[in-house]
């Protein structure tokens, strides 16, 4: 297994391994290469394979990440530089092999002393990272019922374990 910084051939491994995990056909190319090079964009490539991805940005615009749900704005602190964890996924045939871990506990040593915040699903069950996140100093602050379900309405798209309009709820991570 080799971690790295994300580079321009771990692009297309890395939009698949998104879109059949984690984004079901909205992650795209062209937002993946604006982070080639990021500290906190990282791959595990097995084989000459990616299989596992995870991405960690400075943000910018809180309630965009948030989705506007102001009652999770107010619960994170604005004290020091906050980042989040936009996403990590590692293919469903390697996981259980330490590589979100690992892929986490590097991206937390790259930020240094920021604060950072994780949205976790709770379903389905295989894709939630809460005892990952846990057992790297994150706290649960809260969940959200239908974090994603107005997001989904406004920009059509559907969640494949809800079967329409996303229901799933969100948990709101915080370091």
């Amino acid at each position: 297994m080799i971690f790295r910084i994300l580079s321009k051939k771990d692009i297309t491994d890395s939009v698949i391994l998104l879109n059949q995990y984690l984004s079901f056909g909205l992650a795209k190319k062209e937002s993946l290469e604006r982070h080639i090079g990021n500290n906190s964009a990282l791959v595990c490539e097995v084989d000459g394979k990616v299989v596992g991805f995870a991405l960690a940005l400075q943000i910018e615009k809180i309630e965009e990440e948030l989705l506007n749900h102001h009652d999770m704005i107010s619960k994170l602190p604005f004290d020091k530089e906050l980042s989040i964890f936009k996403q990590i996924v590692v293919d469903k045939g390697y996981r259980n092999k330490g590589i979100a871990d690992k892929l986490v506990k590097s991206i937390i040593s790259r930020l240094q002393n920021r604060r950072i915040f994780a949205l976790a699903w709770k379903k389905p069950v295989d894709y939630c990272i809460e005892r990952i996140l846990v057992n790297n100093g994150f706290k649960e602050i809260m969940i959200k019922e239908f974090f994603w379900y107005e997001d989904s309405l406004l920009n059509n798209y559907g969640c494949p374990y809800c079967g329409g309009a996303c229901k799933c709820p969100a948990v709101l991570f915080l370091k």
